[in-house]
């Protein structure tokens, strides 16, 4: 099935992918419908848009008989009574990735997945890419759907934060450099198992030749046991730390201290996208200079606030135990930590080894579950919301303590989100007085 030469196509899903698909099909001259579940109240100017050039917008599966293939947003579930309906049709259905890249005019892409540290990883790939000059867009999972970069930035490398949801339905997506930063629980809501989970993240690595470059976090043993190694694993690779600096071989490049980010999850990003770097051709001092002038995005292990003697640390973007395990061993230091949130379909772990937790306290849906594995390794109290949390961290900090907001799983009990959930924190850390 040649894309291009499609006439007619439906899009599942209204959201920001979905609709960059659906104006990326009209771009191309095609006949489109777009299908959602509920009414389409967000993006007005873009629906607006489309809808004057032909675009139909449809609540619920009706007119999907009429169309030649079916394109997936990422945030539709395969139980989707949408998805049920274009999979009875029979029609070819694509995830809006495998259609975006087979439309894609140039596709060099650098595609990297992971349960944790995508969107850093990203951001550390495209500040390497814009100080050497190398045409690129970003986008994917992350900012940018990868339809849109292929509409209106054809040119060039297109580095692309991929997630497990938008490897469910590829078929030819071929990144020629692949990065796979780590594995751990997640998405249980969405996948049967662990197993559904990990298979859909390991689609990425199923087109890669000879040819292309396959970049694997030195934490990712379980990946490489599992999938044919394709160019070589970070764990062997060519950039190391060693004493506090990180370096090529005997070449020293320079020392951590040099970085605005903390702990060691993030020195395995950058050496992630400093092998990035190597396999686009970046000159290592200068992909280096990138690194050490690059400032972490929000709600990753972001400092707010050192108040009575204790830093208050914002790391809402840990949404699953994994994120949560590497913010409290990004720092040696005794911690009062705040977690909890959605009940995702998973099973809260032990807090790890050297975590130094004196106190927890513990909000959302999964907060008496939490307290019940907690309660033998740290003093456990449920206080049900962010704001009852902050003020009882307050009240237990000590001088030299850190006052960490990693809750370990997502927001949506309380929040529209993971932003909204860490602005709110930082809202209350700001006001105490």
């Amino acid at each position: 099935m040649k894309i291009a030469d499609l006439q007619q196509i439906a899009v599942l899903g209204a959201g920001r992918s979905g609709l960059a698909a659906a104006s990326l099909a009209c771009a191309h001259g095609m006949e489109v419908t777009v299908h959602d579940e509920k009414a389409v109240d967000a993006r007005r100017e873009v629906v607006a848009q489309l809808a004057a050039q032909g675009t139909n917008f449809a609540l619920g599966p009706e007119g999907l008989e009429r169309a030649e293939a079916v394109v997936v947003s990422p945030g539709i579930p395969p139980e989707s009574s949408l998805v049920q309906a274009a999979e009875a049709g029979g029609r070819p259905l694509l995830g809006e990735v495998e259609f975006a890249w087979r439309l894609d005019p140039d596709p060099r892409v650098v595609a990297l997945t992971g349960t944790n540290g995508k969107t850093t990883t990203t951001e550390m790939v495209q500040a390497i890419a814009l100080r050497a000059g190398l045409e690129h867009g970003v986008g994917g999972n992350y900012g940018t759907p990868y339809s849109e970069l292929v509409e209106h930035h054809p040119k060039g490398w297109k580095i692309l934060e991929i997630s497990s949801f938008q490897l469910e339905r590829i078929e030819r997506f071929h990144p020629q450099i692949a990065v796979w930063l780590n594995f751990a629980a997640d998405h249980l809501d969405r996948y049967p198992d662990l197993h559904a989970y990990f298979q859909a993240k390991a689609r990425l690595l199923e087109n890669l030749g000879p040819d292309d470059l396959l970049i694997l976090s030195g934490e990712i043993g379980v990946v490489a046991e599992a999938v044919p190694t394709v160019g070589y694993d970070t764990a062997a690779g060519h950039f190391q730390e060693k004493g506090g600096r990180i370096q090529e071989g005997e070449q020293v490049l320079g020392s951590l201290e040099e970085l605005a980010f903390r702990g060691q999850h993030n020195v395995l990003n950058a050496r992630a996208a400093l092998e990035v770097a190597r396999g686009l051709g970046v000159p290592r001092q200068e992909a280096w200079e990138a690194l050490r002038t690059y400032r972490p995005p929000a709600h990753r292990y972001e400092w707010v606030r050192h108040f009575e003697g204790a830093d208050y640390i914002n790391d809402s973007k840990g949404t699953n135990p994994h994120a949560l395990e590497k913010a409290l061993l990004a720092e040696k230091r005794p911690t009062v930590l705040i977690a909890g949130g959605k009940d995702k379909g998973f099973v809260f772990p032990d807090l790890p080894a050297g975590g130094q937790v004196r106190a927890a306290l513990l909000v959302g849906q999964v907060a008496e579950a939490v307290a019940g594995v907690w309660a033998r390794q740290a003093d456990c109290e449920v206080v049900k919301t962010i704001e009852r949390a902050v003020a009882r961290a307050r009240e237990l900090a000590q001088p030299g303590d850190r006052i960490l907001l990693s809750p370990g799983t997502s927001s949506f009990d309380q929040f529209t989100g993971f932003e909204a959930r860490g602005d709110h924190f930082r809202q209350l850390v700001a006001s105490l007085i």
